[in-house]
C-alpha cells in the first residue's frame, strides 16, 4: 500500500515527465511548421509511447513491498528468500522493468516469484495486454500480417515465428478448457448459457460440415459446425422456412465424432436442452453427419439439404438426357417442383422410371440415395413449420471459420496449431473473445 507521500512524489515526477513531453511536442511542431495532422499525431504517439512505463513500474515496487516476506510454501513449510532477481517485459505503454523476490522451498525443493502469481504475470516478454492483441490478430490473420499489423499498431517488434507461437500456445490453452467443458457436458452438467436467448418465434437448429486443408501430412478434412436460431421467413405472406440468425461456430480438425461432441457442447452452451428441446439438423447426405446428430440430438428433425437434393436431380437428368440439354433440363424442372412439394415419391418412381430405360444408369443410381432421405425431404411441411431447409449456414462456417483462415496460400499446419488456431478464431466469431480470454492463461509454475 503506498503512502501519501509516495503517491505526491510519484505525481510530481509523472506531471513532469508529461510536461516534458508536450514541450518536445510543441518544439516538433516548431520545427516542422507544415507538418500535417498524421504526422503530428504519429509524433503525439511516439512520445507517448513509454510514459506510463515509470508509473507502473513504480507501482510493481510498491506492490512487492505488500508480498516481501511471503514464506510459506504450499507444502506448508517455510520457504526462504534467496534475493531479487529483475525482469522485464514489453507492454501496452512501453517497456518496464522491476525486482522480485525469488524463493526457494528446500522441502520440495520448488521455487517461486510470489510478486508475479499474485499480479498475474505470465511467462514471456509480452504481457498479457500485449499478448491479447496479438492472439487476435493472430486468429483473424494469417500470422506474418498478423505480426506486421501488431507492429505498426503498438510500435513493438515481433517476428511472424513468435506471433504464431504466442497464437498456438494460448489458443491451446482454450483446447484444453474447451474439453473439460465438453467432458461435463457430455457428463450431463447443464451449460452456461453463453449468449442471450433469441427473442421472438423460432427453432433452433445446427448443422455440420467439412473442408479439405493441408497439413504436415497431407490433406484433411476439417469439420465446422454451426448452431443457429432460425426464424420464420415469409414471402408474400406464406411461411417458407427459416432464417438463420444468432449463429455460433465450432471447428475441429480431428475425426466427425469429435465434431459432433464439440457441437453437442456448443449447444448446450446455448442454453439448448437436447434431451427435451426440439432441434432442426440440416445436413448434405453424409452418414457422418447423421449418426453425430442421432447420437447427440434425441428430439431433432433431420433435413437434407435442399441444394445437395437439387444436385442428385441434376446427376440424375444430365446423365440419361445428356449434360445441360433442353431434355435434361426440362425433366429436372419438373422432379424440382415435386421435391419442393415434398413428393419425394412422385421423384422416385421418375427416377425408377427412367433408370429402366436404356442409357438410364445414371438416374437408377440415384435412387436410393432418395430412397435413404425421403423422410428428411418433407420440404413443403419443412416449410410450414418455419424450419430451414438449405446448409448455407454451415457453408459460410466452413467459409469463415476454415478457409478465411487456415487455407490461404503456402500454409501447412500441425494438428495441434491447427486446432488452436481455429478454437480462438471460432470464439474471435462468435463474439465471445473477452469472455474465453481469461481461460487462455498458461497456469503459473514453481520455478
Amino acid at each position: 500500500m503506498s503512502t501519501q507521500s509516495q503517491r505526491a512524489l510519484l505525481l510530481r515526477h509523472s506531471v513532469a515527465e508529461f510536461e516534458r513531453r508536450v514541450n518536445a511536442l510543441l518544439d516538433y511542431e516548431e520545427t516542422y511548421p507544415q507538418a500535417t495532422l498524421g504526422e503530428l499525431e504519429a509524433e503525439a504517439r511516439r512520445l507517448s509511447r513509454d510514459c506510463f512505463a515509470p508509473v507502473l513500474e513504480e507501482l510493481l515496487r510498491w506492490r512487492s513491498q505488500e508480498v516481501e516476506g511471503f514464506s510459506q510454501c504450499e507444502c506448508g513449510q517455510e520457504s526462504e528468500c534467496k534475493g531479487q532477481q529483475p525482469r522485464s517485459q514489453e507492454t501496452l505503454v512501453g517497456r518496464i522493468t522491476w525486482q522480485r523476490g525469488y524463493y526457494y522451498c528446500e522441502t520440495c525443493r520448488r521455487g517461486r516469484y510470489p510478486l508475479d502469481e499474485v499480479l498475474g504475470i505470465g511467462p514471456g516478454q509480452f504481457s498479457e495486454g500485449l499478448q491479447e492483441g496479438l492472439c487476435r490478430l493472430g486468429a483473424a490473420l494469417p500470422f506474418v500480417p498478423a505480426a506486421e499489423t501488431f507492429t505498426a499498431l503498438t510500435g513493438v517488434s515481433i517476428s511472424p515465428r513468435e506471433a504464431e507461437r504466442l497464437t498456438e500456445s494460448r489458443g491451446g490453452a482454450l483446447v484444453a478448457q474447451q474439453a473439460q467443458a465438453q467432458s461435463q457436458a457430455l457428463g450431463g452438467q447443464e451449460g452456461t448459457n453463453s449468449a442471450p436467448m433469441p427473442e421472438g418465434a423460432g427453432v433452433w437448429a445446427t448443422s455440420l460440415d467439412a473442408a479439405k486443408v493441408r497439413f504436415d501430412d497431407g490433406w484433411r478434412d476439417v469439420k465446422a459446425g454451426v448452431v443457429f436460431w432460425a426464424q420464420p421467413r415469409w414471402d408474400q405472406g406464406e411461411l417458407v422456412g427459416g432464417e438463420a440468425t444468432a449463429q455460433s461456430y465450432i471447428g475441429e480438425v480431428g475425426p466427425m465424432e469429435a465434431a459432433g461432441a464439440r457441437l453437442y457442447t456448443e449447444a448446450v452452451g446455448r442454453g439448448i436442452k437436447p434431451a427435451e428441446d426440439l432441434i432442426v439438423c440440416l445436413g448434405d447426405g453424409a452418414p457422418s453427419n447423421w449418426s453425430q446428430f442421432a447420437w447427440h440430438f434425441p428430439q431433432r428433425v433431420e433435413v437434407l439439404d435442399w441444394y445437395h437434393g437439387v444436385e442428385h436431380l441434376w446427376a440424375a437428368g444430365n446423365g440419361v438426357f445428356g449434360q445441360g440439354t433442353p431434355e435434361a433440363q426440362q425433366w429436372v424442372a419438373g422432379r424440382k417442383e415435386e421435391l419442393w412439394k415434398g413428393e419425394v415419391e412422385k421423384v422416385l418412381a421418375a427416377l425408377e422410371q427412367q433408370g429402366a430405360q436404356p442409357g438410364g444408369p445414371a438416374a437408377a443410381a440415384e435412387v436410393h440415395y432418395f430412397e435413404t432421405n425421403r423422410e428428411r425431404m418433407r420440404y413443403a411441411e419443412f416449410r410450414a413449420q418455419g424450419y430451414p431447409i438449405g446448409s448455407g449456414t454451415v457453408e459460410s462456417a466452413c467459409k469463415r471459420v476454415i478457409g478465411g483462415r487456415l487455407k490461404q496460400a503456402g500454409m501447412c499446419w500441425t494438428k495441434a496449431g491447427a486446432q488452436a488456431v481455429l478454437s480462438l478464431r471460432a470464439e474471435l466469431l462468435n463474439g465471445r473473445w473477452d469472455q474465453i480470454w481469461p481461460s487462455t492463461r498458461p497456469q503459473l509454475q514453481p520455478a
